[in-house]
């Protein structure tokens, strides 16, 4: 009957769509493994039971909730602009989007009365740098308890050598806004300078954002 049919064909349209959602959860599950797997060997040790690693999707929370400027929005353009990141160093081999965590030690005893150090386990987040779809580096933090120990200068310069690792045209650059002194420091300090020098500062609500650009090797620090 007409009935059976329409039957039929909605039920091989609802096992369609299953199939459908179930090949894209896959998907997505096995790209996120590869890019976790990817990022575990970009490991770089800061030193302190802290080390430095390339951003993956979950690490959008952290860096949206670190943002001041977040939207409703922003956390589902973090997350895809870190997919994008991963993407782009799987063929350069440059992550731009980064963050450091701390490391957590398997405390687990080895059978001989010793501890086994060699199983790291990732830690939380305590700071970050992101590439902005338009190609500037920003939200760079480092909370607060974890200040003062070289972590901010650890992810510019690395962030940096990335963008320019991956041969993009246009220079490193930056935006920050009028009156945040330590981000200047900071950059002043790894060899940013403005892009107008001359311009006059904001105050105020008149605060803007002003345009810095890398202007050279990056001093050691």
């Amino acid at each position: 009957t007409g009935t059976d049919t329409d039957n039929a064909a909605s039920a091989s349209m609802d096992e369609t769509t299953h199939a459908a959602s179930e090949m894209k959860s896959l998907s997505e599950t096995s790209t996120l493994s590869q890019i976790q797997s990817e990022s575990n060997s970009n490991y770089i040790d800061v030193g302190d039971g802290f080390r430095l690693r390339p951003l993956t999707p979950p690490d959008a929370i952290f860096v949206d909730s670190r943002w001041p400027y977040r939207s409703n929005k922003s956390l589902k353009m973090i997350e895809r602009q870190i997919i994008a990141d991963n993407g782009n160093a799987t063929r350069t081999g440059a992550a731009c989007c980064l963050g450091i965590e701390k490391i957590f030690q398997d405390d687990r005893d080895d059978g001989n009365g010793l501890i086994d150090r060699e199983s790291e386990k990732s830690g939380s987040l305590v700071g970050c740098i992101f590439r902005h779809r338009n190609g500037s580096l920003g939200i760079l933090h480092v909370d607060d308890e974890y200040r003062r120990m070289g972590f901010g200068a650890h992810l510019l310069r690395e962030a940096t050598k990335s963008v320019l690792r991956q041969n993009d045209p246009s220079m490193p650059y930056v935006y920050i806004v009028d009156g945040n002194e330590q981000s200047e420091a900071l950059f002043t300090k790894m060899s940013w300078v403005k892009a107008d020098p001359l311009a006059k500062k904001g105050t105020g609500k008149r605060r803007a954002k002003r345009k810095w650009l890398y202007a050279g090797p990056i001093e050691s620090t």
